[in-house]
């Protein structure tokens, strides 16, 4: 009876120690909140864990993407080729402005054309600066007689005929 007591003993302790292994096993939960004050802690928590790592995917995200467009922007390559051929209205500072932002960059032909072609004269802007004086006036005077000359007209106004 003593090996079988010995024997039952033994099971139960191999039994004990799987269980006990199998238990370290399991990620411990979070304590259970008690109070409201500490579940809105916990949840806070939470929340700001799942922020951060929505951050950090994003930051690799966009880590990839530009380490991808420095290979091909500011080379040379067919990009800016399409772009050197674009008219640019407006003159040398806004073609130049424009070959910046496209990542282009500025090269020694573009810089030795923008110089060839002078600004425009300015008589030209100075016509374009009293065609431009002349219409906010004629607008002016247009709205002044408008409102000046509709002046009781509309609903809510009487004609000035019969009694009231």
């Amino acid at each position: 009876m003593t090996s079988a007591v010995a024997a039952a003993t033994a099971a139960a302790a191999a039994a004990a120690q799987a269980l006990s292994s199998s238990l370290s096993a399991i990620p411990k939960a979070t304590p259970i909140p008690t109070t409201p004050g500490d579940y809105l802690a916990q949840l806070r928590a939470q929340q700001a864990e799942a922020h951060k790592q929505q951050l950090d995917t994003q930051l690799q995200k966009r880590k990839m993407i530009w380490a991808s467009k420095k290979n091909s922007i500011g080379t040379g390559g067919t990009s800016s080729a399409v772009y050197q051929t674009v008219p640019v209205d407006g003159g040398v500072s806004d073609g130049a402005k424009f070959r910046r932002l496209m990542g282009m960059g500025t090269s020694s032909d573009s810089k030795t054309s923008e110089t060839s072609n002078p600004a425009p004269a300015g008589a030209n802007i100075r016509e374009q600066y009293e065609k431009v004086q002349h219409d906010l006036d004629d607008q002016y005077e247009k709205s002044r007689t408008f409102t000046h000359t509709s002046r009781g007209i509309g609903l809510g106004f009487n004609s000035g005929f019969g009694p009231g």
